[in-house]
This record gives C-alpha cells, structure tokens and sequence, in this order.
C-alpha cells in the first residue's frame, strides 16, 4: 500500500532516462550509406511516465538541416528517429501535466557521433526536484516511480551510469592512518612531538613518510601532519570535549532565507548538458 505524502509541504523526486542509439544503413555490398539514431526520454527501468507526462518537444539543430526541426509527441515512446553524419545538440522540453501554468523539465541531449560504420549507443539517467506539485500531480508522480525527498535540488541531476563510474580517475588523496612507530604499545596515548625513547625518532614519523607517498606537496604534508597531531593530542586528552552523533541537528545545513529562495526561484538555469 503506497502512502501518500501530505501535499503542500513536500518535494517529490522524479526520475527520467535520456539516451540514444545509432545503428548504420549499408547497401547490398555492405558499405555504409548513412547513420540511423535516435534519441529518447522515457522512465527508469521502464517505469512509464505518461501518467505525468503532457508532451515532450524535442529541437532538431541546426534546424536548415531538418524538415520538421521541431517535434512534438503526445504519447509515448517519447523519442525521435533520423538520420545523418554529425554530432548535435538537441534540446528537449518535457512538460508536465496538472499544472496551472506550463512546467516544463528542459534538458539538451549532447549527441556524440564519432564513427558512422559501428553501432553504439548511450543512456544518462537524471531526477528532477518537483517542490509542492498539485494533488492530482503529486499522485501520478507517486504511481510512476516518484520519491519523496526532504529538500529540492536547485538544479537538474546527472547520474553517471555504472560505466562511466568505474572509469572516473580516483581521488587524488585518501585517508591515512599513520602507522606507529614499532617501539611504542599500541594503546599508548599520541601527543604532539613525542619522541620514542629507544630510537629517538618522533612517534608518529611515518606519517610523512606515506604522505609523500600520495604526491602530496611538502606544504600539504605540513599542513596535515599539524592538524592531524593537534586533533589526536586533544583528543586523548582529559579535558577533550565528546563531538555530539552525526545525527544530532547542529550538523543540519541553515535554511535559506526567504527572500534569497525567491531569488534563486526566479532565476532561469541554463540547459545541464547530457
């Protein structure tokens, strides 16, 4: 049984899926003549978005080199089928339904041809933050996969597909906690420039030592090594205050002023690119 939020006083989370596909048209010897695509908007994981969908309209650029540069489709699929050579962008406007005044959700579909004698193709998935949608609104978004959220995002949300994730360079820098050195116990309290009594060196010096590892400049390692060796002194210390849970309401984000909300409302975001 699905709940049904109180309406008014919520944001509610819709998901969409943008991509294409290109496919070559051979002749009979099979050499390529042209390149067949699409481009399409429909649900994730084929969710079916009509319910909230009045029309989608997508622009075909530049439009000298279209016949109907301008599409617009009703019903689903919500896609366009052509044919050519050349990446373009193409802007896409999904308007809602149930609206007093027309909403509409604009993205620009970035279409990447770079070889026109192979088949590729490509999706994006992105959600978009509704806030306070009408009752009637709030239901066919609910019915076709939506989410509620606490707080809307200022602007369209690209999610990198699994693929694009694992070939994303790594952060440059990662935790590291220093390694003692071997003559000091395990449970032995750190303070700032202790020394061990053996070898003489500072306790924590390997520290540097996998700093630099991590091509860190000496600044930075400087920088780190200070605060790292101050917050474990503190910390260890009998006068240490306990930091309250990650739960706890003072690591809330303040709200925005109203007048400044308004503002950012009013303003018109460019196209996020896909």
């Amino acid at each position: 049984m699905m709940l049904k939020p109180s309406v008014g006083k919520m944001c509610v989370r819709i998901w969409l899926e943008v991509g294409h596909a290109c496919e070559p048209r051979r002749s009979a010897n099979g050499r390529a003549l042209a390149l067949d695509w699409r481009v399409w908007v429909r649900g994730v994981s084929g969710r079916d978005i009509s319910g909230f969908v009045h029309k989608v309209v997508f622009y075909l650029r530049p439009a000298s080199a279209f016949v109907y540069p301008k599409r617009v489709l009703q019903e689903p699929p919500y896609e366009v089928q052509e044919s050519g050579c050349a990446s373009i962008d193409i802007p896409i406007h999904v308007y809602l339904k149930y609206t007093t005044k027309p909403t509409r959700i604009r993205l620009r579909y970035n279409l990447q041809i770079e070889n026109n004698t192979v088949i590729s193709s490509e999706s994006r998935c992105v959600y978009y933050d509704l806030k306070n949608p009408p009752e009637e609104l709030c239901e066919a978004l609910m019915s076709s996969g939506g989410e509620v959220v606490a707080r809307a995002a200022k602007r369209l949300v690209v999610v990198l597909s699994d693929e694009e994730r694992t070939t994303m360079k790594p952060k440059k820098y990662k935790f590291i906690e220093p390694m003692l050195c071997k003559h000091v116990p395990r449970r032995r309290a750190r303070a700032l420039d202790e020394s061990c009594p053996k070898c003489g060196e500072s306790i924590t010096a390997d520290l540097r030592k996998q700093l630099r590892a991590t091509a860190m400049s000496e600044d930075e390692i400087n920088c780190v090594s200070r605060l790292y060796l101050a917050y474990t002194s503190y910390e260890k210390s009998v006068d240490a205050l306990v930091l309250p849970p990650l739960s706890d309401p003072i690591y809330r984000v303040p709200e925005i002023p109203a007048a400044l909300r308004k503002a950012l409302e009013a303003g018109d975001s460019d196209y996020p690119v896909l």
